[in-house]
């Protein structure tokens, strides 16, 4: 007798079993409060779950206050001409320009922005010609034993009215510990302003290296000596202006307060 039943619950512990395993699993991205102690979260699943016959996961994020807390908007009124040769007279503003970003750190270590804008008529030699600009850029941090690694990737682009659109590219990167940091940079863009070929876009490049030394490092004031040296793309066309010799170097003194 007790064998049977034995046998028998086995039996009724293996179909639940196999029923819950061939439920489907909907998972649901939400907010910490919802399916908190004081959220609704909860009794919702048991009715959800109920109605549908499958599993309903949540998996919580942040409450939005704290997601707001990461989030900046901005956002500028401007005048879009730049300033001319009389620099000691002050202009008369026209607001006639605008720009705005959204900036979010969705961790200590990230960093992701785009911004937008437009200029009016910025150029006094092109007075019949507004642009249009657009960036994006991700920031990564990430702290070392002793230093520090950070890596910046970035877009950008102009967009004339009437003319074309250029595009730029940035990737650059530095690693420090202690006393010494390495760093690397490389940018590829658009070009139509070049000299002797005005109106002609033009995609150049330039790959760099370099090697930095604090000499005095404290809390609040460094100052060291560094080395750098770069390749450069420079497409045929340009070279009898520009120059054909890609390589170059440079020394450099830094104070940083």
């Amino acid at each position: 007798m007790l064998k049977c039943l034995v046998v028998a619950l086995a039996t009724a512990l293996s179909i639940v079993s196999a029923e819950a395993a061939d439920k489907p699993t909907l998972t649901v991205y939400t907010y910490e409060s919802f399916v908190g102690e004081y959220g609704p979260g909860q009794a919702l699943k048991k009715a959800f779950e109920a109605k549908c016959g499958c599993e309903l996961a949540f998996v919580s994020a942040e409450d939005g206050g704290a997601l707001y807390a990461k989030l900046k908007l901005e956002g500028s009124v401007f005048t879009g001409r730049e300033p001319d040769e009389q620099r000691t007279n002050i202009e008369s503003p026209k607001m006639d320009s605008w720009s705005a970003r959204v900036s979010f750190n969705p961790t200590q270590n990230w960093a992701l922005q785009a911004s937008y804008g437009h200029l009016n008529s910025p150029e006094q030699l092109e007075p019949e010609v507004d642009t249009d600009r657009a960036t994006l850029s991700a920031v990564y941090n990430r702290p070392l034993a002793g230093g520090n690694w950070q890596t910046t990737l970035a877009w950008g682009r102009n967009m004339r009215s009437p003319g074309g659109s250029t595009d730029a590219w940035l990737l650059e990167s530095a690693v420090s510990h202690g006393r010494h940091t390495l760093f690397g940079r490389a940018e590829r863009l658009q070009n139509d302003e070049l000299i002797g070929h005005t109106g002609e876009i033009f995609t150049v490049g330039k790959v760099s290296l370099g090697y930095l030394y604090d000499v005095v490092a404290t809390d609040t004031f460094k100052t060291g000596v560094g080395l750098v040296g770069s390749v450069a793309e420079v497409p045929s066309a340009i070279k009898d202006v520009y120059g054909d010799q890609p390589l170059s170097w440079m020394g450099f003194f830094r104070v940083r307060i």
